[in-house]
């Protein structure tokens, strides 16, 4: 028979599960049963990873830019909250964001030389460091990690990826266990002499990861059979098309803006795209007022005026360049908005502005920006990471 010490736990386990990860840091605090429960029990680790990975917050950052990781959007019920991105000040050294998967964030230095990866959650505020090897340049790295896959007893178990091109040959393939705790080269090798796209950011989608190229594939590598292709895109790209991919209930998703309209593919089993949405923009201003596209439009002097910046589970991230003015080499005047749109539902949220981001002209973190920066956020070096935060149980690895 079950003691009733054992069934109040069961209770506050399950109470406990269902907040957000950032509050149960606070809430170990509260007495030393509480501190149990968070810290080191499987069950609460499995139930609070289960609820909290639906609750996704976009992270801002600048290509290359370590000291401008900008903000955190959490989306909340008729509002966004806006906060500055300080989550990463426990590691040891400046770092560039990588890649997120369930909880826990992958991470480069920003040096040239030695390269070292950080895979780190920050909400407990722990991390691994792994040293990558000189044939291991880490131009495409891909990151996974699968908690409900194991035990969720503290141990870590992830899985990263690096492709690293040889000149006129392809790319080699070289994969980190944590389990083994060290690198390996695969027997497979990807014959393609494309170059990586958007700094080499892989995307997860059943077991696949997928890098996208400056040419008209997209390259693929199934992490447990250790097999790769390179996957044809839907539809030749164009010069100024913007364009991503992502990941939705495990399918890949291609997200094409170009001639006024989006489209979205959908990679079937059988490895060919199946066209799953197709609109224009101006029907989606039709729809929502609060999404300027014709103003937008008329800021074109510039590429990418309007640009996808992320998707995931359904939510696409849209960024759209509203105006700026420019004097004397400097700027002037800078207005972008970001906005969420559900594919779903046709739903369109706004999530914020570069003021919100605390970026605004003549303010400090501005000026701070060097002029190359100031531009990419105008123009293709503003990133994002859809992440879920949780207590994803992180040791040594």
């Amino acid at each position: 028979m079950e003691s009733p010490l054992s069934s109040d736990d069961d209770i506050l386990t399950d109470i406990l599960s269902r907040l957000p990860a950032k509050s149960l840091v606070r809430f170990k605090c509260a007495s030393k049963r509480w501190q149990k429960i968070i810290s080191s029990d499987p069950v609460f680790q499995r139930k609070q990873y289960q609820r909290s990975n639906s609750v996704i917050s976009w992270f801002f950052f600048l290509t290359r830019c370590p000291e401008f990781c900008l903000a955190e959007c959490v989306p909340r019920i008729n509002s966004s909250l806006i906060v500055p991105l300080r989550i990463l000040d426990f590691l040891p050294e400046q770092v560039c964001l990588i890649a997120s998967s369930n909880g826990l964030l992958c991470c480069r230095n920003s040096g040239v030389d030695d390269v070292v990866v950080y895979v780190c959650n920050p909400v407990i505020q722990k991390y691994v460091k792994i040293e990558v090897p000189k044939d291991v340049n880490g131009e495409g790295l891909g990151f996974h990690f699968e908690p409900l896959h194991y035990a969720m007893d503290g141990s870590s178990n992830f899985k990263l990826v690096s492709i690293s091109m040889k000149v006129l040959e392809g790319y080699s393939i070289h994969i980190y266990s944590s389990d083994i705790r060290e690198w390996r080269t695969s027997k497979e090798f990807l014959h393609i002499n494309e170059f990586l796209f958007g700094e080499g950011h892989a995307v997860w989608a059943s077991g696949v990861l997928y890098w996208m190229t400056f040419g008209d594939v997209i390259l693929a590598f199934d992490v447990e059979m250790e097999k790769s292709c390179s996957i044809n895109l839907p539809v030749p790209k164009a010069s100024w098309d913007e364009k991503c991919i992502g990941e939705s209930g495990g399918i890949l998703h291609y997200i094409l803006i170009s001639d006024g309209g989006i489209r979205v593919w959908v990679l079937n089993c059988e490895l060919e795209w199946e066209l799953n949405l197709s609109t224009s923009l101006t029907s989606i201003q039709e729809d929502h007022q609060i999404f300027p596209y014709d103003v937008a439009q008329k800021c074109g002097l510039l590429p990418a005026w309007i640009e996808p910046l992320g998707f995931k589970d359904g939510l696409l991230l849209l960024k759209l360049r509203l105006r700026f003015s420019t004097g004397d080499g400097n700027f002037k005047e800078a207005c972008m908005k970001l906005y969420v749109y559900n594919l779903g539902t046709r739903a369109l949220d706004e999530v914020c502005t570069l003021d919100e981001m605390g970026l605004f002209v003549g303010n400090k973190t501005w000026d701070r920006l060097t002029n190359h920066n100031k531009w990419g956020l105008f123009i293709s070096n503003l990133k994002t990471l859809p992440v879920s935060m949780s207590f994803a149980p992180l040791s040594s690895a």
